[in-house]
């Protein structure tokens, strides 16, 4: 048996609730493990728990794309746009102000990671996670350099981490099956500095539900 803490949150909805068609509202997140940085001993990260890696399908490439300041590039993904796991690595100095940059998705809900012009009262550099203008705070992580930003998109739900865990941000959001498609993914430059991204992106599965026997195993 693994010793560790796993976290659930609680995603509250957005605009009006329950939607059209709906007759509930608000969802658990997924479980995120609570782990303690090992860069940083004082400080707690939350990364998705390794489990939910048993949903992925086929792994699509994201080629390492450089995305100039202010500009987009839409990626040949032909999978479930809605239900899907995305890992990306963002290249470019954190240390410094105009990093602003990521991924979008859902219809256009764009997820980035930006810089921070002044450390913290401690005297660490810091990023910002903006999911769908849900704003957080990360600690950079091991690298100035190159941070990871990890999202799952699940139905109507977002869920962003930066940095391994590092920073955590959540989002709901109802795209029709047209938005979807025309808005398809993109990577996304909102800075003012030119940034590198690669990755790998792949459709989720539905998790199954345990019977009560294997629940008892």
């Amino acid at each position: 048996k693994k010793k560790r803490q796993i976290l659930w949150g609680w995603v509250a909805e957005e605009g009006s609730a329950p939607h059209e068609g709906e007759d509930w509202s608000s969802i658990q997140s997924l479980p995120r493990s609570v782990e303690i940085d090992p860069t940083n001993h004082s400080r707690l990260m939350f990364p998705a728990i390794e489990e939910l890696q048993v949903l992925r399908g086929e792994p699509v490439g994201i080629a390492a794309t450089a995305v100039g300041a202010g500009a987009t590039t839409k990626l040949s993904i032909a999978t479930s746009l809605n239900q899907m796991e995305i890992l990306i690595n963002i290249s470019a100095d954190f240390t410094k102000p105009g990093v602003q940059a990521g991924i979008s998705v859902m219809g256009g809900v764009n997820i980035t990671l930006g810089s921070l012009p002044t450390p913290n009262a401690e005297g660490v550099n810091m990023l910002q996670l903006n999911c769908g203008g849900k704003i957080g705070q990360s600690v950079i992580g091991p690298s100035s350099s190159s941070v990871s930003l990890r999202v799952f998109l699940d139905k109507s739900s977002i869920e962003a981490y930066a940095a391994g865990g590092r920073g955590v941000a959540s989002h709901r959001v109802y795209p029709t099956q047209a938005q979807l498609q025309s808005a398809g993914l993109q990577l996304v430059n909102t800075g003012t500095v030119p940034v590198t991204i690669a990755g790998t992106a792949w459709p989720m599965a539905e998790a199954k539900r345990p019977s009560v026997e294997e629940l008892l195993n």
